[in-house]
């Protein structure tokens, strides 16, 4: 199990915790839910944004963003503290303090600074593709009331000033109806605001909270923050994954202890049903930790699963089969591609391509992604004669290229795989066919998904031996699209570690040139520690998977279950553990005297083998 794993879980426990808390006081202090009526506003139907001249070189248009800034605050701040004492009777004053939390003390309305150019200058660097009008914020301020009364006092005054054309709600979010998933609760405006000394006006933001909910804020905000980088940004999946997860079970940690958590999580794989085990296999593969060992872990659950229960259908069984031979190979790429691991993997991949062929054909698109994952396996193995490889590993690029559509992942894999063999066979030659085919899978997976970082990084890692400057355009293009979309994983440390290199490389060929530093800088602010050597690595130092890969002696063992009618202390039994572990047996390999101990302190074969 990676730290990985351990940190994603460990966020989820504090996660809940703290939703339910809020969800707890959003109940008390909200009791006739009167601002539920307010329905959320967006007149323009997409992100709101400044009218500054687009066309204008970006630093220009900063200028006048800011120039502006100076106009709108005044009337941002006029406009508020008009709110406070009209909205409340007279009964409130803006500089009335309403809460305490720590040494930070909330007034009802608050005008924060202009947001600094700095902050400015990376947003739409980094986050807003170079368009400065989507900066809706460098203008704000924020409203904290104390009781649900004033909170839909606040609400109705600003939408009373709108109708009366004082301002323009440009979009408005109303979180107490619609709370972030984290069960955080507040209100944003955006407001139009026209300039006192000119025609031009200027979106600000208004935000308003309710004192008893702010206080939890910071705690709220630190898993929001963690779960939306860990999605990337993908709030619809953010929420879609975490009620799953919350579905299956609320006490995965529940201890200090690195034990303590690993039975629990192995108590939830073993209750989950087949649709968790499908989500949770999910969250642990590509597209989520990347931690393949669990991932195999569960793809192991879930088939025994599917036999306990009686599926028949052998296509379904075949494709449980083909997932857990998958994630095993990953893992064993995880650990300095463990032998133990691809011969498992090499044996069960080999056996569900041989049923896949029996029942579909060779040509069926399940065979061939099968047999080209075989080929992977032994490539890896070493278990391969060099001719036969290159003419088994091109023949199912032509049969991929045959069968499969344009948009299949396997035809892109079936060029990227004899791209990696060609490439290591003719000893990273420039111009060869290693180059080509790389580039072929580069190119594919640019046409119909986007960058892939894995096709990016090898064929980064051939052009870096004779052509940096191809190589660092390919590594910049990659490490933008993969910090994006899939956040600061595995995958784009890798990437990171190369980029670092390459400009390096640039940096000692070009020492004068200024960007090529800055573009340094940028990368180790935005990946510490991307210098490291092992800078990509995230492996975990787990026992091996267990090798009976057909999983049909699968047996569930009651926790605290004794075989032995004299049991020994618990000091004894940990004895006989340390004993099994420093032999690396697996749970099939305990003997009755060896097994009972374990199970005497909690142990049963998933939480044993992680």
């Amino acid at each position: 199990m990676n730290t990985k794993t351990i940190t994603f879980f460990e966020n989820l426990e504090g996660f809940l915790r703290t939703r339910d808390i809020v969800h707890g006081v959003a109940s008390e202090v909200l009791p006739d839910r009167l601002v539920e009526k307010y329905e959320s506003v967006n007149t323009e139907k997409a992100a709101p944004k400044q009218t500054i001249d687009a066309n204008a070189p970006m630093l220009k248009q900063l200028d006048e963003l800011f120039d502006l800034a100076d106009e709108i605050m005044p009337v941002l701040n006029e406009f508020g503290k008009r709110l406070v004492r009209e909205a409340s009777d007279n009964m409130l004053r803006h500089d009335t303090e309403m809460v305490q939390q720590g040494s930070t003390k909330f007034y009802i309305y608050t005008s924060a600074p202009i947001k600094s150019r700095l902050r400015c200058e990376a947003k739409v660097r980094d986050e807003y593709d170079g368009n400065t009008n989507r900066l809706v914020d460098v203008v704000r301020a924020s409203l904290v009331v104390d009781s649900e009364k004033y909170l839909d006092s606040f609400f109705a005054y600003v939408f009373d000033a709108s109708r009366k054309n004082e301002i323009t709600i440009v979009r408005f979010k109303n979180r107490f109806k619609y709370p972030t998933f984290s069960g955080y609760r507040d209100a944003l405006f955006n407001l139009l605001l026209k300039s006192p000394t000119s025609d031009r006006t200027m979106v600000v933001e208004l935000q308003i909270h309710l004192a008893q909910i702010i206080t939890h804020k910071e705690e709220s905000h630190k898993y929001y923050e963690f779960f939306r980088e860990f999605f990337a940004g993908n709030m619809d999946a953010v929420e879609q994954r975490m009620l799953l997860l919350e579905r299956m079970g609320r006490n995965i940690v529940h201890g200090k202890n690195l034990g303590y958590f690993k039975l629990g999580l192995s108590k939830v794989i073993e209750e989950a049903s087949l649709e968790q085990l499908s989500g949770l296999d999910h969250l642990l593969g590509d597209d989520g930790i990347q931690d393949y060992l669990l991932a195999a872990i569960v793809a192991r659950r879930k088939l025994v699963l599917m036999e306990d229960n009686g599926v028949e259908d052998k296509k379904s069984l075949l494709d449980a089969k083909m997932k857990l031979g998958y994630h095993i190979f990953y893992s064993a790429c995880d650990t300095d591609y463990s032998s133990n691991r691809l011969e498992i993997a090499n044996e069960l991949v080999q056996s569900v391509k041989n049923a896949y062929e029996s029942l579909n054909g060779p040509e069926d698109p399940s065979t061939i992604e099968a047999e080209l994952l075989m080929l992977e396996v032994q490539v890896n193995l070493g278990y391969y004669d060099s001719d036969r490889m290159e003419k088994d590993l091109k023949k199912m690029f032509a049969l991929a290229q045959k069968v499969l559509g344009q948009y299949s992942e396997t035809r892109i894999q079936s060029a990227f795989v004899l791209g990696i063999f060609m490439r290591d066979e003719e000893n990273w030659t420039k111009g060869g066919e290693g180059e080509k085919y790389l580039r072929l899978a580069y190119t594919w997976e640019k046409e119909t998904f986007c960058s892939d970082s894995e096709y990016s990084y090898e064929l980064a890692r051939l052009l870096l031996t004779y052509d940096h400057t191809e190589a660092l355009k390919i590594l910049r293009e990659a490490f933008k699209i993969e910090i994006k979309s899939t956040g600061k994983n595995q995958y784009c440390k890798l990437i990171a570690g190369l980029y670092h290199e390459a400009l390096q490389e640039a940096i000692q060929e070009e020492s004068s040139n200024s960007a090529l530093r800055e573009e340094l800088e940028y990368l180790k602010e935005q990946m510490p520690g991307c210098d490291d050597s092992d800078s990509g690595s995230d492996s975990d130092s787990d026992s091996d998977i267990d090798s009976d890969s057909d999983c049909k002696d699968e047996q569930q063992v009651q926790i605290g279950a004794m075989s032995d009618p004299t049991p020994l202390s618990e000091d004894m039994a940990d004895e006989v553990v340390d004993s099994c572990w420093k032999e690396r047996k697996w749970w099939d390999e305990l003997s009755s005297e060896e097994r009972a101990p374990a199970e005497s302190l909690g142990y049963n074969r998933i939480s044993w083998e992680l």
